[in-house]
């Protein structure tokens, strides 16, 4: 064995400094881009990472009511037909988020049969309101009242929906039940000829076919939050309440509840009367 093949390679002191320097300045280079000190984008020709944000930013509508007094807002402020996207998803290539098939699940016991319109008519029993959708307007039939306006946050949902993808919603005819429990039972509908009814409410379980919408309390609040973070509190003294037992305010915003069912009927009958005098 010569001595030539012995022979290793030895860093010597000034490759050593070399080779630190050229670390720390690739170190350096690397912060600076993840800490946004460097424009990576003129490397890039043609393109720019500012305009492909903008392009997929979504397109809305903001209300224009007047002025604050107003209850309605006028209609012609909103398109109900389906507006040309700048830079549209390739479907092909986009996969659906992964609670997706949960809705395939939910409408399991309708896949064979399909949704008649005796089975929507059958859910006008129990509903609290019907919601109609056709070339992108909304009606809506409301059949009972409900407990801490409850439908009121489903409808501006369903606005919101309308506003933001104008056109894009297809034409839908439902029904909506407002309450806690299920009322769909699956024992009850058994069988290839089963017709259970189509009804959509808050909540179900493995037991029933309640076809699940987002709780309205997950996210009708978001506009009232943002208000209280623009608002003066921090200038006004807050003071805490007194403590209070849950059943007890219970009773009592049930009392309520009671006293304007009470008055509704009463003005219902009132103008019974009247009708029936005329």
């Amino acid at each position: 064995m010569n001595q030539s093949s012995l022979w290793q390679w030895r860093p010597t002191s000034r490759n050593t400094a070399v080779t630190t320097v050229i670390f720390f300045l690739l170190l350096f280079v690397g912060l600076s881009v993840f800490m946004g000190w460097f424009d990576v984008s003129i490397f890039y020709s043609g393109f720019s990472l500012q305009q492909q944000i903008l392009s997929n930013h979504r397109i809305e509508h903001p209300l224009k009511c007047g002025n604050q007094t107003e209850i309605t807002c006028p209609m012609s402020n909103y398109p109900n037909t389906t507006y040309n996207v700048t830079n549209p998803v390739n479907s092909s290539g986009t996969m659906c988020p992964s609670y997706f098939r949960w809705i395939h699940e939910d409408l399991r016991p309708w896949k064979e049969t399909g949704i008649t319109k005796d089975m929507v008519e059958l859910a006008r029993k129990t509903a609290s309101f019907r919601l109609v959708i056709v070339n992108g307007t909304a009606y809506l039939q409301k059949y009972m009242w409900v407990f801490e306006t409850r439908d009121k946050f489903s409808w501006w949902g369903i606005v919101q929906l309308l506003r933001w993808y104008p056109g894009r919603l297809p034409d839908l005819d439902m029904m909506f039940e407002c309450g806690d429990l299920p009322l769909i039972p699956s024992r009850n509908f058994q069988g290839p000829d089963a017709r259970p009814p189509p009804l959509f409410r808050y909540c179900s379980n493995e037991e029933s076919l309640d076809i699940v919408f987002p709780d309205w309390s997950f996210w009708g609040w978001e506009f009232m939050e943002e208000s209280l973070v623009t608002s003066p509190s921090n200038s006004i003294p807050c003071t805490l309440p007194p403590p209070y037992n849950a059943t007890e305010m219970r009773e009592f915003l049930d009392s309520k509840a009671n006293a304007t069912r009470k008055v509704e009927m009463l003005e219902k009958e009132y103008w019974d009367h009247i009708k029936k005098k005329q």
